[in-house]
């Protein structure tokens, strides 16, 4: 699933930084970027994808894509119905996203971290509106197709579970609040299913 962001994030940027000794980090979003992008303070903002060749190191965190859009939902919508305690930045474009479809059910506080996700699920694609979509596109949608085609060698797939003991983790989210059903596992997979294939051939191989 992937929406045509307009956001000037992805105007300005191609989500590939250098980090220095010739290595290139993809940024992937909700995958531990703000942690990332304090720890390795990137010296360019900017990698073209012409330029990739030169370049010997590749880095690239992956998620489980079912806990990845668990925690995009905690992240945009979790849920405070007090005005003055609605967060700033993606909360808040959440919270302008659910009062806009979904006017009903807000005001009448109907929505909570039970039938968020099913709320999400009635028309999923009515996400493209949001401030930022981009968050919600694949994670394989940032990872350019030549980077997976280089030696094996040159190419660093780390689990973000991993990054627990070796990182601070920054910008965490209650995301276990939300409730995720057997179909919404399904339907997320679905949605999901160039992540799935791509978790499965990498991070199983561990």
């Amino acid at each position: 699933m992937n929406f045509n962001c307009e956001c000037s994030y992805c105007y300005n940027n191609t989500y590939l930084w250098n980090i220095g000794n010739n290595t290139v980090w993809i940024e992937i979003p909700k995958n531990a970027s703000r942690t990332l992008k304090e720890f390795y303070r990137p010296v360019n903002t900017v990698v073209k994808k012409e330029d990739l060749q030169k370049y010997n190191k590749f880095k690239i965190v992956l998620r489980d894509p079912v806990e990845r859009f668990r925690s995009l939902l905690s992240h945009y919508f979790l849920l405070n119905y007090d005005p003055r305690d609605i967060r700033s930045g993606k909360h808040r474009y959440g919270i302008e996203w659910l009062q806009k479809h979904y006017p009903y059910l807000w005001q009448t506080k109907k929505i909570n971290t039970t039938n968020l996700c099913d709320i999400i699920m009635r028309d999923i694609f009515l996400l493209k509106d949001i401030e930022a979509s981009h968050h919600f596109n694949s994670q394989s949608y940032f990872i350019p197709d030549e980077i997976l085609s280089f030696d094996k060698n040159k190419i660093e797939i780390i689990d973000i579970n991993s990054l627990k003991n070796t990182h601070p983790i920054l910008n965490r989210s209650n995301s276990q609040e939300i409730k995720l059903s057997a179909e919404n596992i399904d339907r997320i997979k679905k949605l999901y299913d160039e992540d799935v294939k791509l978790v499965d051939k990498f991070l199983k191989l561990k």
